[in-house]
């Protein structure tokens, strides 16, 4: 399916594109910003698997998994702020 591979590459590109937000030490965005958007990729990831879209649902559950990262370092980092 050609969609299938659409949809995949372009999450590959997504993926890549978040790499600088997830080594910055600083620049993260909001917490719940970052958890909304992590659950909401895993509900597309089910849609992808139940359409049988592996090569979309592979990506798409790796950026969910980079947004639930985004979403600690957030966490983290309002922590410490806080602790001031």
């Amino acid at each position: 399916m050609w969609e299938d591979i659409v949809l995949g590459t372009a999450i590959w590109v997504l993926l890549a594109a978040l790499i600088p937000t997830i080594v910055s030490k600083t620049k993260k965005p909001t917490f719940l910003t970052a958890i909304t958007t992590g659950t909401a990729l895993l509900a597309i990831t089910s849609a992808y698997v139940s359409l049988g879209f592996w090569w979309s649902a592979v990506p798409s559950s790796f950026i969910a998994g980079a947004w639930f990262i985004i979403a600690y370092q957030r966490y983290r980092l309002d922590a410490k702020e806080g602790g001031r």
